[in-house]
């Protein structure tokens, strides 16, 4: 397992994986951030776009229903 995760060159040890699983997981008030975001990627400016893009990327899964809802 731990090869896998260090192939994809994501954090093995405790703490560093905790964060990791911990900032994929919709918590009380991100549904708020994440359909301003959703909605951040029909800007004009493509600082604020890109600016979005990146947020919800990192977000991972969790970003998808917020997408689809678009």
């Amino acid at each position: 397992m731990e090869l896998t995760l260090k192939s994809a060159k994501l954090p093995t040890d405790g703490p560093a994986l905790l964060e990791f699983f911990t900032s994929r997981s919709l918590k009380e008030g991100d549904a708020k951030e994440l359909e301003a975001l959703v909605k951040s990627l029909g800007s004009g400016m493509y600082v604020e776009r890109e600016s979005a893009t990146k947020k919800l990327v990192s977000r991972g899964p969790v970003s998808l229903p917020f997408l689809r809802g678009a």
